[in-house]
């Protein structure tokens, strides 16, 4: 019997990629601005120090860093005066993305059926705890769910078993009573078929190409009495 819902957040139960997009539309002119930059070379800036913490750091949460990616770019121009701006840089970002964000349709749906059905629901996340919460908020998902998990508070990022361990003790199940949802087949489903939790993957908006099926296709695997109908 599935008592436990894994869930992924970011490209699961929003579109990941429009909000990315509306984040660097509001960050980059600022640091083009700001270093004499055209956009395009702020935005090569941006993706250069990206690199560079993600190759420094490997498969961590820290690796994810928006923060740590600006900090990274400022020295990488040799202009360490403007470190005093990396955190409204960053800020410009997030705003931006929530702003931007849209919970997928039945997302709530999903987790609320789930739970009146007498399940439980983790979120388990790859990325900084304060920014999952602070997306958690935007999308009203608190009263929705009964644990979560970022990468933060484990050594590695998905497909690292920790993450997943420490989400079926925050539930008090086994894996074999739970299922894991999310849009990435290495990261959310090897990790999750690892230990033998049943994965089912969501549609991506980076990587559409890929398949998978939308939260009320999913909604109806997990409660087939459940009259799912795609919202119009």
């Amino acid at each position: 019997m599935i008592r436990g819902l894994l869930a992924d957040l970011d490209d699961t139960v929003y579109d990941y990629l429009p909000a990315h997009r509306a984040g660097m539309a509001a960050a980059v002119p600022a640091i083009a601005h700001a270093l004499g930059l055209t956009p395009a070379a702020a935005e090569k800036a941006w993706n250069g120090g990206r690199d560079t913490v993600k190759g420094r750091l490997g498969a961590t949460a820290s690796s994810h860093s928006r923060l740590l990616y600006l900090a990274e770019l400022v020295h990488a121009a040799g202009r360490a005066d403007a470190l005093a701006a990396v955190r409204g840089w960053d800020r410009a970002y997030w705003t931006a993305f929530l702003d931007a964000a849209r919970l997928r349709p039945f997302a709530i749906e999903l987790f609320a059926g789930f739970r009146a059905s007498g399940g439980k629901v983790a979120i388990v996340t790859d990325l900084m705890l304060d920014v999952q919460l602070w997306k958690l908020e935007k999308f009203g998902l608190f009263p929705h769910i009964d644990a979560l998990v970022a990468s933060e508070e484990v050594p590695r990022d998905k497909p690292a078993p920790e993450i997943f361990q420490l989400a079926l003790a925050r539930l008090g199940l086994r894996a074999d009573e739970c299922v894991m949802i999310g849009d990435h087949a290495k990261k959310d489903g090897q990790g999750a078929l690892a230990l033998g939790i049943p994965f089912h993957q969501v549609v991506s908006s980076e990587r559409p190409d890929d398949g998978g099926k939308t939260l009320a296709e999913i909604a109806a695997i997990l409660n087939p009495k459940t009259n799912v109908k795609e919202p119009a």
